[in-house]
């Protein structure tokens, strides 16, 4: 009985080793060989839409933290474009009630045949606390209007969402195996 205990301890070691082995040899993957994409992408490059891939234009809208309440606001537009867009991008500044462009341009269509980064500068002035969003927006489309994109950031940014901790919901028991 000790010998057969023994060569069963035995085979189910030799088991676990070639599938640790096996696993982690050369960097091979179920991918093929390649790198799995990176957990924490670079965000310079785009929010990522699924595993693997980023949007096409990614906008970045700076400007003072938190808004004054009134006078000449600068805004510094960082448009990264993450790979070739083989349509023109109309790009628009949208602004609410109170709120006058003194400089830039409120619209202007772009055309990104290369990725790298273009920057744009807005001067706005209100003489009240702005109470909606100023809007910076990105749109393009083919010319058949099958598909295009659409990117927008807000000034000031919405203030994040924060989840209180506390009790979670209460959940069903999953069901038990049959006995």
């Amino acid at each position: 009985m000790k010998s057969m205990t023994k060569t069963l301890l035995g085979a189910s070691a030799l088991c676990a080793l070639l599938a640790v082995v096996g696993c982690t040899q050369s960097g091979s993957n179920s991918n093929g060989g390649q790198a799995p994409p990176p957990n924490n992408p670079d965000p310079s490059m785009g929010q990522p839409t699924s595993p693997g891939m980023t949007a096409p234009l990614f906008l970045t809208l700076r400007g003072p933290d938190p808004a004054p309440p009134s006078g000449n606001i600068t805004l510094d537009l960082e448009i990264t474009v993450n790979e070739p867009i083989r349509m023109p991008v109309n790009l628009q500044i949208l602004l609410p009630p109170g709120v006058q462009l003194v400089a830039g341009q409120p619209q202007e269509i772009l055309n990104l045949p290369q990725p790298g980064k273009l920057y744009r500068q807005y001067t706005v002035v209100t003489s009240a606390p702005i109470t909606q969003p100023v809007l910076v927006r990105a749109d393009a489309s083919d010319p058949g209007g099958v598909y295009g994109f659409h990117a927008e950031r807000p000034y000031p940014p919405a203030p994040a969402t924060v989840i209180q901790p506390g009790r979670r919901p209460p959940m069903a028991r999953p069901p038990m195996p049959p006995r």
